[in-house]
């Protein structure tokens, strides 16, 4: 890759590592002061934006340097658009449930981790000792976050009509092989 390509992409996930660190922290900070109640109003629009169009450049940037699309990606960014704007933005009274500041920390900080590695992983070698807490924030983050989206999918299935919860009840059927398969990728993104 050109030089100008990997400055480029070290600012990117640079970037994207302060964006997510700006979520993490706006979720710590909303959530003692305004409790479960309100804290969808303060977090949901910022975290739903960055969470999908961090997603999107990635993907175009993927395409613009490989030159092909990633289709683990894609998928992702399908999900995320399903959870954000089928789930969440569509039943938005699933959000005062303690699943969603869980999803929004959960996941916050597994793209904090995974942004902040990649963009360092550009420019240095990576200590081992990052590599194993990269790998548990992983292990840990990713099971919490897939708990944390089955259940606000689960709780949706009260509000949605019968076509919508059927299509509920099919994604949460492949949500477990879906999701092994997403911690797999993320594992091996690593190396």
């Amino acid at each position: 890759m050109k030089a100008i390509g990997v400055k480029y992409l070290h600012f990117f996930y640079g970037m994207s590592a302060i964006l997510w660190a700006c979520v993490v922290v706006r979720s710590l900070l909303l959530l003692p002061l305004v409790g479960l109640r309100f804290f969808p109003g303060g977090v949901a629009d910022f975290y739903l934006s960055i969470a999908i169009g961090n997603v999107v450049l990635e993907n175009i940037n993927h395409v613009i340097f490989c030159r092909k699309l990633n289709y683990i990606l894609a998928l992702e960014l399908i999900g995320r658009l399903f959870i954000g704007l089928g789930v969440i933005l569509n039943y938005p009274i699933i959000a005062k449930n303690a699943a969603f500041p869980t999803l929004v920390l959960s996941q916050g900080i597994i793209e904090l981790f995974r942004y902040s590695y990649t963009s360092y992983k550009l420019k240095f070698r990576i200590p081992k000792s990052f590599n194993y807490l990269y790998l548990a924030v992983i292990l840990v983050g990713y099971s919490v976050k897939t708990l944390s989206e089955m259940v606000l999918m689960f709780l949706s299935l009260g509000y949605a009509d019968d076509r919508f919860g059927t299509f509920i009840k099919i994604v949460l059927l492949v949500y477990i092989p879906s999701a092994y398969m997403f911690f797999k990728h993320s594992y091996a993104r690593r190396g």
